[in-house]
């Protein structure tokens, strides 16, 4: 069983890195605006209202305080940050900010950071830098109080990794989980959802893991129409439209093959857990369908102590497909049949391959601390990433230890896809004693 005031987080797959949480609330900036050429835009998903509706279903003794986190770490020297909050509208131009609510961190203007400087004094955003925002939230949301939370737009002029968590501070961080969160560049119009609450698998028995399954859909740009069929019997089940930050919410009954459909790009985020659990709950990004591929590699398996882990593989094809699988201790192949998921076990201390046979594109997501008999063990998920979307380089994005910061528990899993070197750089400042292939320190 999970402590219940101090919960360890296990990480995303190369997704955190270690940061100092400052529990902040936003003070207006001001300064001397200047024009900034941005390469991506964010929106920070899951608004905290719609989570905890989520973690009502789950523990019905939610508290109306939320503890939310949103954390971005600088890949490169002299990046520009620009935060623009929800609660007084959006810049009408991102890269030319004019509201005394919008941050601007890197521009070597400390005037405009508000009430943090994460680029130091100098405000000059070095390789490495950790800018991260946590606070309370407290529901009903007062939008007249500025706060970093969901809904909020990010801008960079060069690349940012961000992630993005949030638990109610009753019970605590053991009802909680995080997503990586996507550039609108990677956003769609087209989604499949590869699980769902008709995903079950009694023997052994993992079903309690999706009891719940609730939809989180946010979209970029106004005017976007949405028509979600949660169902999966094509039909829409909801047909609406969102405009620049709404997050539309379907609390339950997302079934596998749901799909989304928007005129206009969005993200799409899933939320599961175990009804009356109280502690059990699995967060996943969602990418869209064009973005699928034939082969998909986990750095994540079953734990040293038996805590299991699971791979749910799902076919969107009208006919049957041949995974095949490859591990450091055996491989094989399975059928999946047209529109279904298959729940592959993964060996202890090992990461695998899946690949289709004639390169048919499929969706995994992976559930860990998936025991037969307690799902809520060091529980988390993530979805994998197709070989396609490999690189040579990542950066981490979150990785506090434990809500409270007193535990170094976030690892990171990595996997390689040949015989390979791996070189770390634990703060990311490109400064380290060795230097890498690429000539980084």
């Amino acid at each position: 069983m999970k402590p219940a005031t101090s919960r360890t987080w296990s990480a995303f797959i190369l997704h955190r890195a270690a940061a100092t949480l400052a529990g902040i609330i936003l003070l207006a900036g001001a300064g001397a605006a200047r024009a900034h050429s941005l390469v991506q835009e964010y929106f920070v998903p899951m608004p905290e209202a719609q989570i905890r509706s989520s973690f009502l279903t789950l523990a019905p003794a939610t508290g109306t305080t939320m503890d939310s986190v949103i954390s971005m770490v600088v890949g490169s020297a002299n990046s520009v940050v620009v935060y623009d909050h929800w609660e007084d509208g959006y810049e009408v131009d991102l890269g030319n900010p004019t509201q005394s609510s919008t941050q601007v961190w890197g521009d070597g203007n400390p005037g405009n950071d508000g009430a943090i400087h994460p680029c130091g004094g100098s405000d000059i955003c070095a390789a490495g830098t950790v800018i991260a925002l946590r606070n309370n939230v407290t529901l009903p949301r007062n939008p007249a109080t500025v706060l970093y939370d969901g809904r909020d737009r990010v801008g960079a002029t060069k690349a940012v990794v961000m992630s993005r968590s949030a638990w109610a501070t009753s019970p605590g961080s053991v009802l909680a989980d995080a997503v990586e969160v996507n550039a609108t560049i990677d956003w769609g119009t087209n989604f499949v959802m590869p699980i769902g609450q008709d995903v079950i698998f009694p023997t052994p028995a993992t079903s309690s893991m999706f009891e719940l399954v609730s939809m989180f859909v946010l979209a970029a740009e106004n005017g976007t129409l949405i028509t979600i069929d949660s169902d999966a019997n094509g039909a829409p089940n909801y047909t609406l439209t969102l405009n620049q930050g709404e997050s539309y919410y379907v609390p339950n009954g997302i079934l596998k093959s749901a799909t989304v459909v928007a005129t206009k790009p969005v993200e799409v985020h899933l939320l599961t857990g175990d009804i009356g659990a109280n502690y059990e709950s699995r967060w996943f990004t969602i990418p869209p369908t064009d973005q699928w591929g034939p082969i998909y590699y986990s750095p994540v398996g079953t734990a040293s102590d038996g805590d299991d882990s699971y791979i749910f593989l799902y076919n969107p094809d009208p006919g049957a497909i041949t995974v095949n699988y490859q591990t450091r201790v055996s491989s094989g192949s399975f059928p999946i049949p047209a529109k279904d998921t298959y729940r592959f076990l993964l060996p202890q201390d090992s990461g695998a391959k899946f690949f289709s046979n004639g390169n048919k594109p499929f969706f995994a997501v992976g559930t860990v601390g998936a025991e037969p008999t307690a799902n809520n063990v060091h529980d988390w998920g993530f979805s994998l990433v197709p070989e396609g979307n490999l690189t040579t380089m990542v950066i981490v994005g979150w990785g506090p230890g434990s809500s409270d910061l007193s535990q170094n528990g976030s690892p990171v899993w990595v996997t390689p896809v040949a015989d390979t070197r791996v070189y770390v750089d634990y703060n990311g400042d490109k400064n380290g004693p060795l230097t890498d292939p690429t000539g980084v320190k």
